[in-house]
């Protein structure tokens, strides 16, 4: 094998792991983009009842999923005021 052929298999093994990376990054990416919708999500869920809160229906998980949604909503707020 010569330095050139062994040069170009160690061109196509960086590439196929820089392809890696970007995935693993897109990947990443986007479940951090969508942590706010699943914190709305959950909350509006917690907060109209469709998810069941306990056997003696405590109010804990409207508050709970109040809680949610602010949380969901501040932080979306935020990302579009630190894009700008």
């Amino acid at each position: 094998m010569t330095d050139l052929e062994s040069q170009r298999l160690l061109d196509v093994e960086h590439l196929r792991l820089l392809r890696l990376g970007y995935l693993i990054s897109g990947w990443a990416n986007a479940v951090w983009a969508l942590f706010p919708f699943i914190h709305i999500t959950l909350g509006v869920l917690l907060l109209s009842g469709v998810l069941p809160s306990s056997a003696t229906g405590d109010p804990d998980a409207r508050i709970i999923g109040l809680f949610f949604v602010i949380i969901g909503a501040w932080s979306r707020c935020c990302s579009e005021r630190w894009r700008r």
